[in-house]
């Protein structure tokens, strides 16, 4: 029997042991022979790593994350379009994937009903021409919470109201004066009304409150906007509430004519800009990671004392020596991690670079050993936990890279890569830093960033520059890709910044050039302008009776379970059922990892 990706794993607590799928599913068991298995958890996501399942004389590794557990993807629900579908409708659709989060613009109550008991976190706005009245008049931010929070909250999950949108750039003085009094009385009705801790408030900015964003550690905001943006940052870290983003890399790319753009924009390979303060080479304008091509001492010395998260690397021509001698990387790990951290902030070794594609033999063989000597180094010196080890892989490794829903890696690697995914689960954003530094500069850095928008239109004009189905899918689909791998931004790092794509559907009647009006994911069918990678729903067309097999022997080792009934589809059987428990659990298996065939 072939075991599909759909019986891999959940929750485990030792390294043989039976398991619980769900605690309201306390009956339901599963007996699972593991093999150095670890879980690593983070703020709002659980990575499930490595399962090995013995079937006959064969052992299928997969490695799998819980899509459904990844709040920091959220996206816009605008209602420009016309013909929208019911509400209610896109709630279900919605549950079908990994999205956690739907942000409005206003506060349309159907909406806000139909995503009920749906566990999706909800953030609601007023409007612009709501902020004199809620400025003015405290019983006005009273009402308007009696009105649009407390008949729906708790069974909606409303997280946060959001007063204004791109207020300060708006050139209306008066409207500016008046933002941070309305963001306070709605604060102090939420307050009186007992929800102050459970719902935050904030307002959503665009990129022009920075004077300056490139370098990234040059971010600065304008400071013509003087004591207001203080009084609005206080307001923040005062209520713990996030300081709201709307970055577009597409209109950088529309604006910025130098060759590298495009696939900077993309999150495709290029060259890279470095921020010639901090020697941090950035790779993409949204999400970047700090990565050496070495150890340089005087670099990781000058990063010291910076939170930034600092990836190291030892050279190719390393790996025998690392992969033979246990001492030699006990010494390359005294050498040039012990001297600098934790004041380096050092998160991440990569061991070589594309050897898998470099057609030496035996560099690729003794690129496994080698990366169990230096994790080995790392214990031993008590950092085992707290810096990673990995290698870096060019897309080469890919047998088949589109559509994405089919990207396997090639088979010709064989036992290899099977022992480096093995390793691998059992051990900037440009933008996003620029404003990171802004708050810094102002001793804000504390108040966490949220993107409250951003996205790549998938059509336009005819001298509209950048708008293809192609450069939305690129954009949105490795962006969410970024923001899944939880790397961080060099200033943030090891953690996700929450983000909402922009947007659910497009905006017909907006106003300005068509490719405003076509960033939307999802036609009024409810069917997919292009696949951005978000839906939990199987690609590979699993039977009934394949799922039904798996399913007998990840839970039918003396557990009876009842057969799939009439009508269920292999990944949207009702929520009450073990089977969508189990799907839930394992979510969407990451592209060329969940498709593995060994």
């Amino acid at each position: 029997m072939v075991v599909l990706p759909y019986t891999v794993a959940f929750l485990l607590l030792s390294s043989l042991q039976t398991v619980k799928i769900a605690s309201k599913f306390a009956s339901l068991s599963v007996l699972i022979e593991l093999s150095s298995f670890q879980s690593m958890k983070t703020k709002n996501v659980v990575l499930f790593c490595r399962l090995k399942i013995d079937v006959g004389s064969s052992a299928l590794i997969f490695a799998a994350f819980c899509a459904d557990s990844q709040s920091f993807i959220g996206i816009n629900y605008g209602q420009l379009e016309d013909n929208l579908p019911p509400p209610s409708s896109t709630a279900k659709l919605l549950q079908s994937t990994s999205i956690q989060k739907v942000r409005l613009y206003g506060s349309d109550p159907a909406i806000i009903i139909a995503l009920a008991n749906t566990g999706i976190g909800i953030v609601i706005g007023t409007a612009n021409g709501d902020i004199p009245g809620l400025a003015s008049d405290p019983n006005f931010a009273k009402t308007w919470i009696n009105t649009n929070v407390l008949p729906f909250y708790p069974a909606s999950n409303i997280i946060l109201i959001t007063v204004g949108n791109e207020v300060m750039t708006s050139n209306d003085q008066n409207l500016m004066n008046k933002l941070l009094p309305a963001m306070q009385n709605v604060q102090n009705a939420l307050n009186d009304a007992s929800l102050g801790g459970k719902i935050k408030v904030t307002t959503v900015h665009s990129m022009g409150v920075l004077k300056q964003s490139e370098p990234p550690s040059s971010g600065s905001f304008d400071p013509s906007y003087g004591d207001l943006m203080k009084g609005l940052l206080e307001f923040n870290s005062a209520t713990g509430s996030p300081f709201a983003i709307n970055p577009y890399p597409y209109f950088a790319y529309r604006s910025d004519t130098r060759p590298e753009t495009p696939a900077f924009c993309l999150f495709q390979p290029n060259a890279g800009r470095m921020d010639g303060n901090t020697k941090i080479k950035y790779m993409n304008m949204f999400d970047a990671q700090v990565r050496l091509y070495g150890s340089d001492p005087a670099i990781i010395k000058a990063l010291a004392n910076t939170g930034i998260g600092i990836v190291t690397g030892t050279a190719n021509g390393d790996i025998p020596g690392l992969a033979s001698d246990p001492n030699f990387a006990k010494s390359w790990i005294n050498t040039n991690v012990l001297p600098f951290f934790p004041a380096s902030n050092i998160i991440l070794i990569t061991v070589g670079n594309e050897v898998m594609n470099s057609n030496d033999q035996n560099l690729m063989n003794k690129l496994l050993r080698t990366r169990q000597n230096v994790p080995n180094a790392l214990n031993d010196a008590s950092l085992g936990g707290k810096i990673k080890v990995s290698t870096v892989h060019s897309m080469g490794l890919l047998k088949q890279s589109e559509p994405p829903s089919s990207r396997s890696i090639d088979q010709s690697y064989g036992d290899l890569m099977k022992g480096l995914l093995e390793f691998n689960c059992a051990n900037g954003d440009a933008q996003v830093d620029a404003v990171y530094s802004a708050l810094n500069s102002m001793g804000f850095k504390n108040v966490e960033i949220v993107v409250a928008e951003t996205g790549w239109p998938f059509k336009g004009d005819d001298n509209d520059v950048g708008p293809s189905i192609e450069n939305a899918k690129a954009y949105n689909g490795n962006l969410i890709a970024v923001l899944r791998s939880m790397v961080g931004t060099p200033l943030i790092p090891g953690k996700s910044v929450d983000t909402y794509l922009f947007a659910l559907y497009d905006g017909d009647s907006k106003p300005g050039p068509g490719s405003e009006r076509s960033f939307g994911l999802l036609k009024t069918d409810l069917t997919m302008v292009y696949d951005a990678g978000l839906s939990t729903s199987s690609q590979s067309g699993v039977s009934d009776a394949q799922l039904q097999a798996n399913l007998d022997f990840a839970c039918g080792r003396g557990i009876d379970r009842d057969p799939i009934q009439p009508g269920y589809n292999a990944c949207t059987c009702p929520s009450e059922d073990p089977c969508k428990s189990l799907l839930e659990v394992t979510g969407a298996l990451c592209h060329s990892l969940s498709h593995l065939k060994w």
